[in-house]
């Protein structure tokens, strides 16, 4: 018995070992890999660091009604806030987004549908990043007071308002404007736009824009979205069509010049998208997204059919457009970009980079990443990305 007993003793000590050993791997095996990557929020359509680097605004939507709402959180997921349903809230109702703070931390722009573009429709296309039946409006950090800065009238072939921008002072706003032109000639599907910017004050606790002036570079006037200033606030980061024949899906990144009228054409890929491009806190790096080398064919590029084929990873470049380089893999089979994404997002057969943005030291990029959910849905996750680890 005694015999027994310690042959039994011994057998569940080598037991506990092997449980041991193979307790981490098999807890190791289920994790996601290290990709410096972190979740931070769902159903996110865009985003922008403050200036101290202490928070992120952005627009979220919202599942009792499916309008977006304006949100706050830290980097670290803590003080997750909805300003919109905050108590004394002033933030007009419909979809609000493409919301970006002012270099001061005490206001944010973003785009809001106008109250009288009602019903589905209307709410699709009023959704941040389309911005059609929108005007800009400023909102105090506390969103107890809100004001409209432009006055677009809704109607049937509805003008908009797309991705407001700041320079880096505060004395300038960019922003895309939706002209109210349309037809159905190649690289007019979405529109005419044109990229306007606006000198932005505060008067007595009231903020205001003056001075509007409209640009619509290029060969070919139709789509533009603006991106972001230069370090000086001289330039522009922009997207569009701009060459003769080029198709609405693809959109090349391009660098206005604001003195001059004109663009300087950064990526040249005439049929590959390329959007949301973001200049580095240091300005020497331009992060973008694109579709390169992923072979997306749009069979159609009317609204929303394109975002059935789309796919996308984040790319960078040097601030002249040089040493264009790709630095996630999403969508590259047994890549552990793909696999943290299938473990810790969805099981998705596609993943678009969406809406970018730097924190203020430059070391981490926000990322939205769009993808196919179930029936042919759309899903997005808010991400935090660790720069370095990608150098």
């Amino acid at each position: 018995m005694r015999k027994f007993g310690t042959s039994r003793f011994t057998a569940m000590i080598i037991l506990a070992g092997l449980a041991a050993a193979v307790a981490p791997a098999l807890h190791a095996a289920q994790q996601p890999p290290d990709v410096g990557i972190v979740l931070l929020d769902r159903d996110v359509a865009d985003h922008d660091w403050s200036a101290d680097g202490k928070w992120i605004v952005y627009s979220k939507r919202n599942a009792k009604d499916s309008l977006f709402d304006i949100w706050l959180i830290k980097p670290d997921g803590s003080g997750k806030l909805n300003l919109s349903e905050a108590k004394n809230s002033a933030l007009p109702a419909g979809n609000c987004g493409c919301v970006v703070w002012h270099p001061s931390g005490d206001y944010f722009v973003f785009t809001a549908q106008n109250p009288d573009a009602t019903g589905a429709k209307a709410n699709r296309m009023a959704e941040p990043g389309v911005g059609l039946n929108c005007n800009l409006w400023a909102a105090n950090r506390a969103a107890d007071k809100a004001w409209k800065l432009t006055a677009l009238t809704s109607s049937m072939f509805p003008h908009g308002v797309n991705h407001p921008q700041f320079s880096p002072d505060g004395k300038k706003l960019c922003w895309a404007e939706a002209l109210g032109k349309y037809s159905w000639s190649t690289g007019m599907e979405w529109g005419q736009w044109a990229v306007m910017t606006a000198d932005f004050a505060v008067e007595k606790g009231v903020p205001s824009i003056t001075n509007p002036r409209k640009y619509t570079p290029g060969k070919q006037k139709c789509y533009f979205e603006t991106h972001h200033f230069s370090r000086d606030g001289s330039k522009v980061l922009f997207s569009g069509n701009l060459e003769d024949g080029q198709v609405t899906t693809g959109l090349d990144i391009h660098e206005l010049d604001l003195a001059t009228g004109n663009a300087t054409r950064l990526t040249k890929t005439l049929a590959d998208w390329d959007e949301h491009s973001h200049l580095s806190p240091d300005g020497k790096t331009i992060a973008w997204m694109s579709s390169a080398g992923l072979g997306v064919k749009f069979e159609s590029s009317k609204f929303p059919e394109w975002m059935k084929y789309l796919k996308s990873e984040l790319w960078l470049m040097n601030a002249d457009g040089s040493n264009q380089r790709r630095i996630t893999f999403f969508n590259q089979p047994g890549h552990p970009d793909r696999e943290w994404f299938i473990k810790t997002v969805a099981d998705s057969p596609r993943v678009a980079v969406s809406d970018i943005s730097y924190s203020k030291t430059g070391t981490t990029l926000a990322l939205t990443l769009a993808y196919e959910g179930a029936a042919g849905a759309v899903g997005t996750a808010m991400v935090l990305l660790d720069v370095s680890k990608r150098r």
